[in-house]
């Protein structure tokens, strides 16, 4: 019993010691949406930025706007892919500069590749040591058809103000809640490079055919795309959770949309 008692009371001190990674961790996935898998990469791969010398970066982080967070998450998934990769080339090479200004030092996809193996070794220590005892009790779960628990992998749990943005900009047609949830997909855009309502449904008729689309309601960064049948979901994503595609020399993500569930209980302070 004692041995039990003192390994709860060193987890619950773990946790305070981590409350910041616990923070980071709720943002990307509960506000951005993010698999958890992915949630605690991120996090694992801050942290192995503070320990070269970017120093304070996940605290940093949580000051940013949602709008620029979700910038960052997309460039920290950008070094993700890059540490996965088996060779680089110039044509490769991608500027970060919010992770650079954020940081107040230089860094790009060739220096992280450069540094891979580090880079990985420090991250799955720290998802083996740390990521899997501070995140177990914000991680999301519901339950599935048999009882089981599962992750709720993906749910882009934007602020209101963007998810009444996005409807204003669609003439308030359709309550953007009230979107069916199996015939829905969720697009994301770079800051800085918008993609307008036209491009995105001609992206969409011109490859799936002109009946596929039923609705878009767009967003600055993001669009929540309503197909005509959920047949078009698996021809559109595949075997794949994640399309990336371009519009027009512009980027875009698209993956499965599944609805928001109840927000996480804050970390302790």
């Amino acid at each position: 019993m004692a041995t039990s008692e003192t390994s709860c009371c060193l987890q619950e001190e773990l946790k305070i010691f981590h409350n910041i990674d616990r923070l980071a961790y709720t943002r990307l996935v509960f506000h951005l949406g993010l698999p958890p898998k992915i949630g605690s990469k991120i996090v694992a791969f801050w942290n192995w930025l503070e320990r070269v010398g970017y120093v304070n970066f996940v605290d940093n982080s949580l000051d940013l706007s949602p709008p620029l967070f979700l910038e960052l998450s997309l460039e920290s998934e950008a070094c993700l892919d890059c540490l996965k990769r088996e060779s680089f080339s110039d044509s490769d090479e991608r500027l970060l500069p919010l992770i650079c200004s954020l940081a107040g030092e230089p860094l790009s996809l060739k220096v992280v590749y450069e540094n891979k193996l580090h880079a990985i070794r420090h991250m799955k220590e720290f998802n083996r040591d740390v990521g899997k005892r501070i995140f177990n009790d914000i991680t999301p779960t519901r339950s599935s058809a048999n009882g089981d628990l599962v992750n709720v992998c993906e749910y882009y749990g934007n602020l209101q103000g963007q998810d009444e943005q996005a409807d204003n900009n669609n003439n308030g047609s359709h309550n953007i809640y009230n979107v069916p949830d199996n015939k829905t997909l969720f697009a994301t855009f770079s800051k800085g490079h918008p993609i307008t309502y036209q491009e995105l449904e001609e992206f969409f008729t011109r490859r799936y055919g002109g009946d596929c689309i039923e609705n878009i309601y767009m967003s600055e960064l993001f669009a929540r795309v309503v197909v005509t049948s959920p047949k078009y979901i698996t021809r559109i994503l595949g075997e794949t959770e994640i399309l990336q595609s371009n519009i027009h020399g512009k980027d875009v993500r698209i993956r499965r949309f599944i609805p928001r569930g109840p927000p996480p209980p804050p970390p302790p302070i």
